[in-house]
């Protein structure tokens, strides 16, 4: 239900991180002053995905803070801006910071809340804030952001919870959800003209679908579609493959430490050139736009070794190019390709790195 992978090259995935990004920041800019932004800590990665931080500052966002129970930190702005999903726990946490500042008061500085859900409202948030008092202090928002792109290949809605609200909770807002989300999907890319499924969740969603695109009717995609097929898998008719150890080199950094939006948090300590102490963490961008991963990703672990030892080989015959460059002419060849060859072995260096920590995991647990 919150992921999707995309035929590579094809699927203009910067289109949906531009469209995600102009969203958040035309409600920055329709609140004027200063802004502090509070997160809830499930969208600070998904969203930096969308909007750095170095673009939010550009924006008037003066401090980012987590949502916390305990209350705001001191710091004076015009206007707190809550970005949070749509939950009841995180309206109940809203409205005991806004209590908390009202009672403390005092500094002389008016300060306006707002709340922005994403990916949209929810009549239960609303009841929750009016039910706390705190209702007719907060301006309230949408953030439309159903997909975050990983990847050039990948889109995720990032609802880890969503099979447990569906099937266990019986919460059917996922699907909705994920419906809305293909139906921005096909609006940039253009309409799907097959979908398959299998699954009771995978009926619902299709019936949902055909039902937005009947209410959409006139107003569809004018692109030719991109996307040629549309496969939806409800994950309950296939519960055991999630349960198996992943093989691949990307399967067992994500297996041993976990892949998050993108990248991984490894010892700092065991990366060369670094300095750091016991217990820091590195962290490493995991991207097919890097040219190395984009290769080892998908192979089996056992082939990545002879991989990175062809690798070094061929980095290192291309640096001695330099010294069989005899005319000026070599010489501004070799000097062309010299930034493309040092980030090969920055690559090649960091990924020799990570390897040999996957290593060092396995050869422990075979142990055990």
């Amino acid at each position: 239900m919150s992921r999707g992978h995309l035929n590579q090259g094809r699927v203009k995935v910067g289109d949906l991180r531009e469209l995600g990004r102009q969203e958040l920041l035309g409600i920055l800019d329709s609140i004027p002053g200063t802004k502090v932004l509070v997160w809830d800590e499930c969208l600070t990665g998904p969203i930096g995905l969308v909007a750095e931080y170095s673009v939010l500052k550009e924006h008037d966002v003066v401090k980012m803070f987590p949502l916390n129970s305990s209350g705001l930190p001191a710091v004076k702005a015009d206007n707190v801006v809550y970005i949070v999903r749509p939950t009841v726990q995180n309206c109940d946490v809203i409205a005991s910071n806004i209590r908390a500042e009202e009672r403390r008061g005092g500094s002389g500085l008016k300060t306006e809340y707002h709340a922005v859900f994403t990916p949209k409202k929810s009549l239960f948030c609303e009841k929750q804030l009016k039910e706390a008092g705190v209702f007719g202090s907060l301006s309230l928002y949408e953030l439309p952001l159903y997909l975050f792109p990983l990847d050039s290949d990948l889109l995720s809605m990032e609802l880890p919870n969503s099979f447990r609200e569906f099937f266990l909770e019986g919460d059917p807002t996922s699907i909705h959800y994920t419906a809305k989300a293909l139906t921005q999907l096909q609006i940039i890319c253009g309409t799907i003209p097959r979908i398959y499924g299998k699954g009771a969740g995978a009926v619902q969603l299709f019936d949902l679908l055909v039902r937005m695109r009947k209410e959409m009717a006139g107003i569809q995609s004018a692109v030719k579609p991109q996307i040629d097929s549309l496969v939806i898998l409800d994950r309950s008719v296939d519960l055991l493959s999630t349960l198996p150890t992943q093989l691949t080199y990307e399967g067992l950094i994500d297996e041993l430490f976990g892949i998050t939006q993108g990248s991984t948090k490894l010892p700092a300590e065991k990366f060369s050139g670094q300095e750091a102490e016991a217990g820091d963490q590195k962290v490493v961008q995991l991207s097919s736009t890097e040219l190395l991963y984009a290769e080892i990703r998908g192979l089996n672990f056992n082939a990545v070794g002879p991989t990175l030892s062809r690798k070094a080989r061929n980095i290192s015959a291309q640096f001695q190019e330099r010294h069989d460059a005899k005319t000026v002419r070599q010489m501004k060849e070799f000097v062309e390709k010299l930034p493309s060859m040092q980030a090969a072995k920055l690559s090649l260096g960091t990924h020799t790195s990570v390897a040999e920590l996957v290593k060092e995991q396995i050869d422990r647990k075979s142990v055990v």
